[in-house]
């Protein structure tokens, strides 16, 4: 089993290093050898592309980490759409989109997407696998943020038949490379033109075609209170509520 697992980065420089040692690591010890990490930099502003190549260069491995650098800053969106592009070009079975952060921990999402596969073997070509992460300390969300995400969740369930899916926390994603290849093709996808919310276009846009899109629990994560300064929590939620009409009006 082949695996790509693809990573956009900006100004990570401080958790390169580890997050790179816990993903090879927690590899290993699945004993999981054919796979290969590919990184896009979104021209950071900090170190981040030189610790990363630094990082491939002292351990040599060249053949399993693949680093690019965007020209100039694209945004979260453009940037995973050009990394699960790259992914494509590789043939693997499965691709994997992780982040370069500390929000969750990358350890847990390996072991629990690598059961779901080798629970699932038969099926696991036909599904979409969405990591939810169950954040402890939700709670320091701000008014604003909770109110739109209660819109969100009543919007999915009312008027998406959608339960159980958050596109806050669903930033890791498995999916089978058949149904990724084809999600590439489309124009809408393409042509996506917002800074946010391509995680959660994607599952959605696959659901739509009539794959099954399925939510596992991610424990050990973090809501980042730093990290979500107003203006970023706003324009990723109107990009949520842009992805929902997209997909209603997506005609496959």
């Amino acid at each position: 089993m082949k695996i790509v697992i693809v990573i956009p980065c900006y100004n990570e420089e401080n958790n390169i290093r580890s997050i790179l040692i816990e993903i090879t690591k927690t590899l290993a010890d699945l004993a999981i050898d054919d796979y290969k990490i590919i990184i896009v930099d979104d021209c950071s502003d900090d170190d981040s592309f030189m610790v990363i190549y630094e990082y491939i260069e002292s351990n040599a491995c060249q053949e399993k980490i693949e680093l690019h650098r965007n020209e100039e800053n694209i945004g979260t969106a453009q940037s995973i759409i050009k990394l699960l592009h790259i992914a494509v070009l590789e043939r693997p079975d499965f691709v994997i989109k992780m982040d370069m952060d500390k929000d969750f921990s990358h350890k847990e999402v390996l072991h629990t997407f690598f059961d779901h596969l080798a629970q699932n073997k038969d099926t696991a070509r036909n599904k979409v696998v969405a990591g939810i992460r169950i954040l402890d300390n939700e709670k320091q969300m701000t008014i604003y943020e909770r109110i739109r995400k209660y819109q969100m969740k009543e919007f999915l369930k009312s008027q998406m038949a959608i339960k159980g899916y958050d596109p806050v926390s669903a930033g890791t994603q498995l999916y089978p490379y058949s149904i990724l290849y084809l999600l590439l093709k489309i124009d809408l996808v393409n042509n996506y033109n917002l800074r946010w919310g391509v995680d959660v276009l994607l599952p959605l846009l696959s659901r739509k075609m009539g794959n099954t899109l399925i939510n596992i629990p991610i424990t050990n994560s973090n809501y980042n209170v730093d990290r979500r300064k107003d203006a970023k929590v706003k324009n990723q939620y109107d990009a949520f509520f842009k992805v929902f009409e997209l997909i209603e009006e997506f005609e496959y």
